[in-house]
Formats: structure tokens, sequence, C-alpha cells
């Protein structure tokens, strides 16, 4: 049962991820998000963040070029990972993670987001994730979570598998970085192999939570047999 609810979550995101366009609007303010939240643990300051109806954004931002140019994916899969922890590690409190993401994403909203669409997905991620959270008991939590946390994990492959290596001539995030690597530190790395890099970060950390979770849920099963 664990990993049939897995593999039917994963492939549905994975065939399905061209027609879930409410998610991947949130996981785009998340990937924006983590760009501003590298930006100001370097030093730096963000000046406003935009989302656009074709399922992308930007962040304005400075501080390190290498870290918030890597924080958008890496960042998208480490919101993704403390979901799936936290619904895993407690699911009868899970609505804690719900309203956690509800003041974040309030918080940025209010600060950094500009634009009629940012604002939008702002204003009504808060009041979904404030609804659920509030009523929507602990399977309901479970399930907005899981969803969310999947989907955002995976985001980094997802993404990489459509700019990366299906559209290689789109500006990303891995084509910003290999910019920032050739003019500033002299070094050549195409944006295919840094795109190879996150998404294999992605899988690797998504398949260690699997396997704790694996764990876990035939601990939990053994106590209850016994």
């Amino acid at each position: 049962m664990f990993c049939a609810v897995y593999g039917v979550a994963f492939a549905v995101i994975w065939f399905a991820w061209d027609y879930l366009y409410p998610v991947k609007l949130f996981v785009v303010l998340l990937h924006e998000i983590s760009h501003g939240m590298a930006a100001l643990a370097t030093g730096g300051y963000v000046e406003r963040i935009e989302l656009v109806a074709a399922e992308g954004g930007v962040c304005f931002c400075s501080g390190s070029a290498v870290a918030t140019a890597s924080a958008g994916y890496l960042g998208s899969l480490l919101w993704g990972l403390a979901m799936l922890w936290a619904v895993e590690r407690f699911p009868r409190r899970a609505s804690w993670m719900t309203f956690f993401l509800a003041a974040v994403v309030a918080a940025t909203t209010v600060l950094y987001l500009r634009g009629g669409v940012g604002v939008m997905v702002g204003v009504l991620s808060v009041l979904v994730l404030t609804a659920v959270g509030r009523w929507g008991g602990v399977a309901g939590n479970k399930i907005l979570l899981y969803g969310l946390g999947i989907t955002s994990a995976f985001y980094a492959l997802l993404d990489i598998r459509s700019d990366v290596f299906e559209r290689p001539n789109l500006q990303s995030d891995a084509t910003i970085l290999e910019e920032i690597f050739r003019e500033q530190y002299g070094i050549g790395i195409d944006s295919l192999w840094i795109g190879a890099a996150w998404a294999a970060v992605s899988l690797c950390c998504v398949l260690a939570l699997f396997r704790w979770a694996w764990r876990r849920a035939g601990n939990e099963a053994e106590e209850a047999a016994g």
C-alpha cells in the first residue's frame, strides 16, 4: 500500500504535469521564494518577485550569484522534502506545516510579490492553505501536503526535463549558472550537466526520504502486529 500510494502520486504528477496548473503556479512561487531566501541569507536583498500566467517567475534580488541561481530548484526540493517529512513524522499535526506554509506565503505576498498574477497566486494560496489547515482535518492536511510535497520535491526533475533538456535554448537557472561560472570564474560547465546534477540530487534525496518513510511504516506495522 505504501509503495502504491507514492507510485501512483508520482505517476500522476509525471504524466499529468502539463495539466496541474494551480499546483504548478504554487510550486513556481516556492521556487522564487527560495531564490529570495538565498539572497537574504548571503547578505543581499529582495526587490520584488513576479509570476506570469505562463507558469514562470522571476525574483529580482542581489546576494551571492551562485547561491541565488542554485537555490530555485534545490529550494523547491527542500520545501518538498520538508512537507513530506512533516506529514510522515507528525501525521496528526500535519496542519502545523500547512499553517507554516500559509504564513511564509502571506509574508512574501505582502513584502515582495508584485503584479496581478503573483498577488493573486499568493492570496489564493494563503486562503486555501489556511482553510485546509483549519478545517481539513488530518486527512485533508495529509493529502494536501503529500500532493504539494511530492510535486515540489520532483519539481527539479520535472522542470529541468522541460527547460534544460527539452528546450535547451530557453534561459533557465541552469543557463544563468553556466554564464556565472564562465564569466566570473572562467569555468566552462554546460547547463545540461548542471541540470543533470540538480536532477540527480533531487532523485537521491527523494529516494532517501522514501527509504526512511518505508522503514518507519514497516516498524509501525510490526509494533501494531506485536
